[in-house]
């Protein structure tokens, strides 16, 4: 078996949750209010995902919810996939992204408690190493985080601004992936 690098980029649109359009649009679920500027990663990865200004699923698709109702977007049905750890979450991306070539939100938690204490990101693409059979398979040639980028909503210093999984991960440690599927 031998290696080979690859780079595989994924069609996403980039938005942040705190431009001019729509950082001030009011997010609820029961008696919780916020805004998509400070907690709208979800809905802002949604958009990223469907190539729709957040703005327009606001409007549009009543896409009004703090808690992001991922099944009024437009085009895709999401599911969700538990992981138990780091090399659990490489794995289930490798699949996802370099076999399927699925742009996958991740969800992170780091257990605070707190309204930043959770956070949403969408894998963009992959640069990296994979190991190679002699029939042309892929498979992960380890089970690093490094090689998925990633898009991040938010642009908060501390809290945002992650460029691949593992940096996303060494903030809010990876629980779920949503796994998008056309309509």
């Amino acid at each position: 078996m031998g290696y080979k690098s690859i780079n595989i980029s994924l069609d996403v649109k980039q938005y942040y949750q705190n431009e001019e359009d729509w950082k001030d649009l009011v997010l609820i679920t029961g008696d919780d209010i916020s805004t998509i500027g400070k907690s709208g990663c979800g809905l802002t990865c949604g958009a990223m995902l469907e190539k729709k200004s957040p703005k327009i699923l606001y409007e549009n698709y009543n896409m009004k919810d703090l808690l992001c109702n991922w099944d009024k977007l437009p085009t895709y049905s999401m599911s969700k996939v538990s992981v138990s750890n780091s090399e659990d979450a490489a794995f289930q991306l490798f699949i996802d992204v370099v076999l399927n070539k699925k742009p996958i939100i991740l969800f992170g938690d780091d257990g605070g408690g707190t309204e930043y204490s959770t956070h949403f990101v969408i894998i963009r693409g992959f640069q990296g190493k994979v190991a190679v059979d002699p029939d042309g398979n892929y498979y992960p040639a380890d089970s690093s985080l490094v090689p998925f980028k990633v898009y991040d909503p938010s642009t908060v210093a501390g809290y945002g601004n992650a460029t691949n999984a593992n940096e996303f991960n060494n903030r809010f440690p990876i629980k779920s992936l949503r796994v998008p599927t056309k309509k």
